[in-house]
């Protein structure tokens, strides 16, 4: 499995950030993330979104078959670690760009619903430090439930930020 053994098979909502970020990194490394990208920015070759080469261009024929492969790549990474049930939602058609698979994925379940962001608050309020050798899987679960609600548009007070630290 090697590379992909850090991608959590994604179930829904209760994962997809965690699914999204582990897979967005996988795609970085294998060089098509621009597939399912939705950057603005043309002088971001990273994130800007690579379109499909136009066949009327001499030299597309090539480009053509090169932007397929690519994409086949992308889409077969974003596919290769989700839930049976989760895999029902996507179209099965070999047409579907990884970017469509993408987003149909970030309709469905990057949620920003108020409950969610009550649960992620909730989190941040209770989680407990039980000593020096728990401080990293403490920071990382303050780091990520804030990283989510930023997503989301959310953020903590400076003073519920230092509370929850405490």
């Amino acid at each position: 499995m090697g590379k992909f053994e850090n991608v959590p098979e994604l179930r829904g909502t209760e994962n997809y950030y965690k699914w999204q970020w582990q897979t967005k990194q996988l795609l970085l490394g294998q060089g098509v993330y621009s597939h399912v990208s939705s950057g603005t920015n043309p002088f971001n070759y990273i994130e800007y979104p690579l379109v499909c080469p136009c066949p009327l261009i001499p030299a597309a024929p090539t480009a053509m078959r090169t932007w397929f492969k690519d994409d086949g790549a992308a889409k077969s990474i974003v596919l290769r670690k989700i839930n049976s049930s989760v895999l029902t939602l996507i179209p099965d058609d070999v047409s579907i760009t990884a970017q469509e698979v993408w987003n149909t994925l970030a309709e469905l379940y990057n949620q920003s619903n108020i409950s969610l962001q009550f649960s992620l608050c909730t989190l941040i309020l209770t989680f407990q430090m039980k000593g020096a050798t728990e401080a990293e899987k403490y920071v990382a679960l303050h780091t990520h439930a804030n990283n989510r609600l930023a997503c989301m548009g959310v953020r903590l007070s400076e003073a519920d930020t230092i509370y929850a630290l405490l």
